[in-house]
C-alpha cells in the first residue's frame, strides 16, 4: 500500500509541473494585444490544453487524498466541496 501512495503522491505533483508549463504558455499567449487568426487558434489550444491538465492534476490529487473521481464534474466538484479551489 506504501508504494501506492508514493506513488500517486508523485503522480499529482508531475502533473502539478505539466500543468504549471501549460498555464505559463497560456498566460504568454493571453499577454499578447493583437492576435492573428493562427494565434487566436494557438490560444484556444493552449487553453484546451492547460484545463485538460487542471482538472487532471484535481483528479490525481484527490485520489491521493483518498477520494474516488470518476470525471471532470467530480475532480471539480470535489475540489470546491474540500476548499482547493474557491468561487
Amino acid at each position: 500500500m506504501e508504494s501506492t501512495v508514493n506513488s500517486e503522491d508523485i503522480r499529482w505533483r508531475q502533473r502539478f509541473n505539466q500543468f504549471e508549463r501549460a498555464f505559463l504558455l497560456l498566460k504568454s499567449a493571453i499577454d499578447i494585444e493583437t492576435l492573428s487568426i493562427i494565434e487566436r487558434a494557438g490560444l484556444i489550444q493552449f487553453f484546451e490544453m492547460a484545463f485538460e491538465l487542471s482538472w487532471k492534476l484535481l483528479k490525481d490529487y484527490q485520489e491521493a487524498e483518498g477520494f474516488a473521481i470518476n470525471s471532470p464534474r467530480d475532480a471539480i466538484k470535489q475540489a470546491f466541496q474540500s476548499g482547493i479551489i474557491t468561487a
